[in-house]
């Protein structure tokens, strides 16, 4: 983790939040997390997301959100790409939008319907 590894960061990260082989530390859990999202890792961009639109490491930031779902969902990640399309819908950490709420649903739709 401490060489870059992202994979090992957002394992780190996901010690830290759960308690698990590490204390409960939450702070330190989206510290890893963000280091293993920054370096392209899809899951740990949607945990990312998740950490920051529950408040969990720092405070609530429906735009930071926002921005480490978007990236998930830029990488194909279904889950992301429809929380994406529910925020744009009720205009969550954005403004309202529509035209990028139907994007979002239609290709996550489309992602779940190519794992079924």
């Amino acid at each position: 983790a401490m060489q870059g590894d992202a994979v090992a960061q957002h394992i780190l990260g996901m010690m830290f939040s759960q308690g698990n082989g590490a204390p409960k530390d939450e702070a330190k859990a989206l510290e890893w997390t963000l280091k293993a999202a920054e370096g392209g890792l899809v899951n740990a961009q949607f945990s990312a997301g998740t950490m920051y639109m529950e408040g969990q490491g720092a405070p609530s930031n429906e735009s930071r959100a926002l921005y480490w779902y978007s990236k998930a969902a830029a990488q194909g990640d279904a889950s992301a790409q429809m929380i994406l399309a529910r925020m744009y819908n009720e205009g969550i950490g954005t403004a309202r939008d529509e035209g990028k709420a139907q994007y979002w649903f239609s290709l996550g739709k489309e992602q779940e319907g190519a794992h079924l």
